[in-house]
């Protein structure tokens, strides 16, 4: 049987099988609904491509593989819409368990074609496919919508109405650039706009998203199923909260070729805030770790601040105390790195948590925050996993600034 996106023991039994049957799978998808048309699994050409996921805003997911084109089914052309400008692509990563037969797919997101290469050599014909997720409809590197003048949000816009509006720009070609409705964190449904935003011309609609979601101090980015997701960055800033997807132990699968970098010129311990003139008033908040469990504590390694931050999204106290929460959580995730191989993962997203044990690091159920994932469309190579310590982030303490009138 197939099971799609369904986390049990027989799909924990399966990754740790010594011998993993890993199954790739690109489902064309109208543009709409996104209803599957066309399923391809057997064509795509084993070590031939790669499955790249990085913790950012905006564009997360890429990758590109190659397709066998037999009989020319697979040829690039406007006329039939095959691999075209306008084809989107659902992407899935299986492992098929070898004693029952079983395969658990996991999404990996939906994917617009950024270029396309139709190769041929004699009698082997081969189409490459370089893919991009939905945000990019709205950047440079699909080009949809540059701004041709300047773009102006009056102030006390509600900002869920702006993002609706922008994913339902009319392409002029019968279609809007996405009929699926966001996840907007619903205590930012009903946020609005404290100030007139301008984006000039020549900018990209991806930049106004961006501005919207750092206003509220949200991350933006499109899910593993295609939905555009606007959600608290500052709401569990230490992963408190948050469960591990997976467990790294003698029990389940290895960690291989470990690294672990610590950026020492990178440390920042403390982030000021400070916004624009708001009723003739300013505000400003300082974020300084003094976690007395984290190795880059101010009390261990001195003061080091970053460079002050200006914001015209620091309209309030509660805000500039968010933003400089946010704004040094980023920091902390960013100042060290571990790196390790493992076997393929299909569930693992970034900004999820993973739970580590390994004697040569000293790491005892050691929870760590997925930065990026390198997975390879190979039967024979292992994915890379980097990420960052949640012991190390700092559990914060706020100072908070003068305010000016």
């Amino acid at each position: 049987m197939e099971y799609f996106n369904i986390y049990n023991e027989n799909y924990l039994k399966t990754i740790t099988q010594r011998n993993i049957n890993i199954r790739y799978r690109i489902d064309i998808v109208d543009w709409t609904e996104e209803n599957v048309s066309q399923e391809i699994t057997e064509n795509i050409i084993d070590g031939s491509g790669s499955l790249s996921v990085n913790y950012q805003q905006g564009v997360r997911r890429s990758f590109s593989c190659d397709i066998a084109n037999i009989d020319n089914a697979f040829t690039p052309s406007y006329k039939t819409g095959m691999l075209y400008a306008t084809t989107k692509i659902k992407l899935y990563i299986g492992l098929k368990n070898s004693v029952f037969g079983d395969t658990y797919w996991w999404s990996q997101g939906i994917f617009l074609i950024t270029d396309v290469v139709n190769k041929t050599s004699g009698s082997n014909k081969v189409v490459t496919i370089n893919c991009i997720d939905k945000f990019g409809m709205f950047g440079s590197e699909l080009g949809y919508k540059q701004l041709q003048g300047d773009y102006k949000i009056e102030k006390q816009t509600k900002i869920y109405d702006i993002v609706r509006d922008i994913l339902h720009l009319d392409m002029e070609n019968g279609y809007v650039l996405d009929h699926k409705k966001p996840f907007f964190d619903p205590i930012y449904k009903d946020e609005v706009m404290p100030y007139t935003l301008v984006k000039n011309k020549g900018e990209q609609m991806a930049d106004v998203l961006i501005t919207l979601a750092n206003v509220l101090g949200c991350n933006i980015f499109y899910d593993t199923e295609g939905v555009l997701n606007i959600v608290s960055g500052t709401d569990d800033c230490t992963y408190a909260r948050e469960g591990a997807i997976y467990i790294f132990d003698e029990s389940s699968a290895g960690v291989n070729d470990l690294d672990l970098k610590i950026d020492y010129g990178s440390i920042v311990n403390s982030v000021t805030v400070v916004g624009t003139n708001v009723n003739d008033k300013v505000y400003s908040y300082t974020a300084r770790n003094t976690d007395p469990f984290s190795p880059t504590r101010i009390e261990y390694v001195g003061l080091k601040e970053c460079e002050q931050i200006e914001s015209a999204m620091i309209y309030n106290e509660d805000r500039a105390k968010e933003y400089a929460l946010y704004q040094l959580k980023r920091k902390s995730i960013l100042q060290n790195a571990l790196s390790f191989k493992s076997v393929c993962i299909p569930h693992l997203d970034t900004d999820k948590i993973i739970v580590i044990t390994n004697e040569d690091y000293d790491f005892v159920e050691a929870r760590f925050v997925i930065q990026s994932l390198q997975i390879p469309f190979s039967s024979s190579e292992q994915i890379t996993i980097q990420c960052s310590n949640v012991a190390e982030l700092p559990y914060f303490e706020l100072q908070e600034g003068d305010e000016v009138e």
